[in-house]
């Protein structure tokens, strides 16, 4: 029916119009930035990996992202989604998890530890 048409158009507009907008505030607060050489040994080690960090931070994305499904869309983001180890507090993504759901090293997970 005509109305029906009406209430999707008015639908559809209304969705164009809730656009999220980004806006600049014209205050700022300039920091300066060390250069990485002007930080000691020991901050350079907790601030940046090292070759073989990088490698298997990568390795580690890409079992990741393969879990899900190669698609951006479904990346899990959400801090509820992961499993939080209850000895360090960090967070693990759940295809991680197979090893230990399936018994090995004696690791159980219990539903409440997620």
């Amino acid at each position: 029916s005509s109305l029906d048409n009406s209430n999707n158009h008015h639908q559809n507009s209304a969705k164009i119009h809730r656009r999220r907008r980004l806006v600049f505030s014209s205050d700022v607060e300039v920091v300066p930035i060390p250069m990485r050489s002007e930080y000691s040994n020991r901050i350079k080690e907790r601030m940046y990996s090292n070759r073989v960090e990088l490698s298997e931070n990568a390795q580690r994305n890409v079992v990741e992202f393969e879990a899900e499904g190669w698609d951006a869309s479904t990346v899990l983001d959400d801090e509820n989604q992961f499993y939080r180890c209850p000895l360090t507090g960090e967070l693990i993504h759940p295809v991680h998890l197979a090893y230990f759901s399936k018994g090995a090293a004696g690791g159980e997970l219990k539903e409440g530890e997620r």
